[in-house]
């Protein structure tokens, strides 16, 4: 059994159901409409179809679903004919649409006892090898037992809803995905894709939605490549510096003496300290100075001003605001008189 709606019902259905999201570009409504509805006893359109001589719809798109009760569709067949225009008032012999040229996406004829989707069209323009089909039907044949529900609807201007521009969508045309949010992946989404450098990659998602971005060296490795790191403007606002952490360690000790080592320097690289903490055994006047030689006696030069009298000291500083030995050289402590002295310093050094 077919159903045609006339272009009255569907500018009924156009004003009364005004369906628009503002903003969005809303497809315009088809051209042509062929409804398919197949019940148990249903043999499919033995004669006759729709009437395309008229309105001349060029792209067609047929979607259906069916509930099997027994046996199975041996052919679900989307045909026209070619009568020309005016030369007869019925149809003559139908035809499958076929070939790259006919079929668009998905096959003709259908076989899936549960559903599908195919998209045809017919004197594309400039294209000479495609049918007029002045009429359209849909033939159903097969040992199929049960419900087939469905739809053939077209469109004169190439609109099929596929993304395309057309009418209803402009050029470059809106694009919004078939998988609703919070939903499995599923119909090929609208996916965000980087680049390699020579090939497309997925972004990758978390849970929450939130775009998952990881560096190439694990945590706790040593750096490779271009691992994604924070930065910072230096105390100019001219220059960016890198985030880091003072995971190295070392103890103190100075034995009855008045300068030590704190730690050594390396070529090329710069001592950044975070945490310095020690006491001594009797009064002393304090200074962090860095240098080379043995304990810092050339190329001194003094980080703080001397501490007074102290017995202990404990200095904090930050990751954002180290206390920064030059390139290359030693940081050191000086003491005013001879002392024993113990205790801690964090620091990194790259």
């Amino acid at each position: 059994m077919s159903k045609i709606v006339s272009p009255f019902l569907l500018l009924l259905l156009s004003v009364f159901n005004p369906v628009k999201i503002w903003g969005q570009n809303v497809p315009a409504p088809p051209d042509c409409v062929l409804f398919i509805n197949f019940l148990p006893s249903g043999s499919g359109f033995a004669t006759g179809g729709f009437d395309n001589r008229t309105i001349g719809c060029q792209t067609w798109t047929l979607s259906y679903q069916a509930t099997a009760q027994s046996g199975t569709i041996t052919a679900l067949s989307f045909q026209y004919s070619e009568s020309p225009l005016g030369t007869q008032p019925n149809p003559g012999t139908y035809t499958n649409f076929t070939g790259a040229d006919q079929v668009v996406t998905g096959i003709n004829p259908n076989t899936s006892n549960t559903g599908a989707v195919t998209v045809f069209q017919n004197n594309a323009p400039g294209d000479t090898t495609t049918v007029p089909a002045s009429w359209v039907r849909v033939v159903l044949t097969g040992s199929f037992a049960g419900v087939l529900n469905g739809v053939v609807y077209g469109y004169r201007s190439g609109y099929t809803g596929s993304g395309a521009a057309g009418s209803g969508c402009p050029n470059p045309c809106p694009v919004i995905g078939t998988t609703n949010p919070g939903s499995a992946v599923a119909n090929a989404p609208v996916q965000i894709g980087l680049s390699d450098g020579t090939n497309v990659r997925r972004a990758l998602g978390d849970t929450g939605g939130r775009p998952i971005v990881v560096g190439p060296a694990a945590n706790g490795a040593s750096v490779v490549g271009n691992p994604l790191m924070t930065a910072k403007l230096d105390g100019t606002g001219a220059l960016v510096r890198s985030d880091f952490t003072c995971t190295s360690q070392a103890a103190i000790i100075l034995a009855a003496g008045t300068n030590v080592v704190v730690v050594a320097g390396t070529a090329m690289t710069t001592i950044r300290v975070c945490h310095i903490s020690f006491s001594m055994d009797a009064t002393a006047n304090i200074i962090l100075r860095q240098g080379s030689g043995t304990t810092c006696g050339s190329s001194t030069t003094n980080l703080t001003g001397a501490y007074q009298n102290v017995t202990g000291l404990a200095l904090d500083f930050t990751e954002i605001a180290p206390l920064v030995a030059g390139t290359g050289l030693d940081l050191c402590i000086n003491s005013s008189g001879s002392v024993t002295l113990g205790g801690v310093v964090t620091y990194a050094q790259f």
